[in-house]
């Protein structure tokens, strides 16, 4: 199910990508959504994102592995991911990659 939303998700980017060019060549940003399960989802998908997301040739084959863009903000609602962080006994940290037009504070959830 992991692999059918990353391949689904780089298919709509690239899709989107192709018909948009100055947003792909840009750094546009991209932001999601995430209810009840597929907030779940989203957050095992993100954990294991590279930091750095490698350039992608949107003709090429679509990866399976990660998402081929990077994420911005994610928003969950309705979301089972602090019971399942709970149980973990574990911290989210923000990356601190991005440019400071961000205004992402330093800060642990």
């Amino acid at each position: 199910m992991i692999e059918a939303v990353i391949t689904e998700a780089n298919r709509v980017y690239r899709l989107w990508a192709r018909n948009n060019p100055e947003f792909h060549e840009g750094g546009g940003r991209v932001h999601l959504i995430a209810h009840s399960l597929g907030s779940a989802m989203a957050m095992e998908v993100l954990s294991k994102q590279p930091t750095s997301v490698p350039k992608i040739d949107l003709p090429g084959e679509i990866n399976k592995d990660h998402f081929d863009f990077k994420t911005t903000n994610l928003f969950f609602a309705g979301s089972p991911a602090g019971f399942f962080l709970l149980l973990d006994k574990v911290s989210l940290r923000i990356l601190h990659e991005y440019s400071s037009d961000m205004y992402l504070a330093d800060f642990v959830l």
